[in-house]
């Protein structure tokens, strides 16, 4: 399973885009994205590939809560947002 992107939050956030840079940004993950496809296809992989939504891509602070609440937080190795 590989983290995909969701083409319905794409092409909202490229409407709703306010500046050249964010554009550039989203673009740039989507053409990402079709390497990614074309690799996997290129390798055989594809076909045993599925692209999924992460549903809980928590930044530093809700990871931390998250993991308090199932007793895990002493796993936490600092990372930071990456979205």
């Amino acid at each position: 399973m590989v983290e995909g992107l969701d083409p319905i939050v794409l092409k909202e956030n490229i409407k709703s885009a306010s500046t050249p840079y964010e554009l550039t940004h989203l673009l740039d993950s989507a053409i990402d994205q079709a390497r990614l496809v074309l690799y996997l296809r290129e390798t055989g992989a594809e076909k045993y590939t599925i692209f999924l939504g992460k549903p809980h891509a928590f930044c530093e602070d809700h990871w931390l809560e998250h993991a308090r609440e199932l007793g895990i937080q002493d796993a936490f190795d600092g990372g930071k947002c990456r979205s």
